[in-house]
Formats: C-alpha cells, structure tokens, sequence
C-alpha cells in the first residue's frame, strides 16, 4: 500500500503478488510468479521498479524467468529480461 512519510516528504507506494499453480497428477505442470512494483516521490523526484520472477519445470531443468523495470517521471529508464534453465541434478 501506499504512505507518505511526513519528516521529509517521501510518498512511498508498494504493491506485489505471489501466485502458485499446479495440474493435479502432473508435478512437471507447477511454477511460481513473483511480482512486485515499488514507487517512490518527493518533489519533481518520482521513480518506480518493477519486477517479476517466475519459475517452471520440464524433467530435465528448472526454468528461471526475471523481468525488470525502472521508470523515472513515467518514463522506462531501464529494462531487462533474464531466462536461465538449471539442471535438476537430481531434485
């Protein structure tokens, strides 16, 4: 949520989520999302982040997504997206 800390002016807002899922019979079917967006401001100054991460599995690697986000005044600053597959090594 969002609260402004009144010794100096920040307006800070928070917001994520977290998500699960999974077929019923079928473990390779699961993964996670994680997302969160996180905003600060004071003044002329009013940045943002977002990222999100999820994770999926095929029975030889684990899958890693990330995604990130800088905005500054409303504007992307910056952006990038990461995709890594982890061997199971036995997990």
């Amino acid at each position: 949520g969002a609260y402004r800390i009144d010794a100096h002016g920040m307006e800070v807002d928070a917001q994520g989520s977290e998500r699960q899922w999974i077929t019923d019979g079928d473990p390779l079917s699961g993964g996670g999302e994680v997302s969160w967006r996180i905003a600060q401001r004071r003044g002329d100054w009013d940045i943002a982040i977002e990222a999100t991460t999820t994770v999926t599995a095929d029975a030889e690697s684990f899958l890693v997504e990330a995604n990130i986000r800088a905005e500054e005044a409303g504007d992307e600053v910056y952006s990038r997206h990461l995709s890594r597959r982890i061997p199971r090594q036995l997990a």
